[in-house]
């Protein structure tokens, strides 16, 4: 009973944007990088915290930095990690309120993934993203457009 409190109460803690939410993959904290979301192309296959806005329309999703730069509206975001355990759960409210109002509402997120980007392979919905962060931990804040 005392875990199902405490899982209620992480869920109404990151609804507010205020818990970073991990994914349960493991990854060395020491290795991650903090970097500009603009110069994250030289940081191909590493592990990186990055800060970026999240929008899209329907199944186009992706991100971009504060700041215009080449990368911007290229970078998918890979959940896939928190999918595969019970972590979906964490993240899935402030998505779906992202995703349900789209036209009216981004995320600003903080970013640990690792960035994957080559000139073959595309990412996200039919490979319209060029690059894709593989989302290792999340915080997510709603705000208006």
């Amino acid at each position: 009973m005392k875990n199902l409190g405490i899982f209620i109460i992480l869920i109404m803690l990151n609804s507010c944007g205020l818990v970073r939410v991990s994914s349960g993959s493991k990854y060395e904290r020491k290795k991650v990088a903090k970097v500009d979301f603009c110069d994250l192309s030289a940081f191909k296959n590493e592990l990186i915290k990055t800060r970026l806005e999240y929008s899209g329309v329907d199944e186009y999703w992706s991100a971009r930095g504060f700041n215009d730069c080449e990368l911007d509206n290229t970078v998918y975001l890979d959940f896939r990690e928190y999918y595969e355990n019970w972590k979906h759960l964490l993240i899935e409210g402030q998505l779906n309120r992202l995703y349900d109002k789209y036209w009216k509402r981004k995320a600003i997120m903080t970013v640990i993934g690792r960035f994957e980007m080559d000139s073959v392979t595309k990412y996200g919905h039919l490979g319209s993203n060029n690059a894709q962060i593989l989302v290792k931990s999340v915080r997510i804040n709603l705000k208006r457009k």
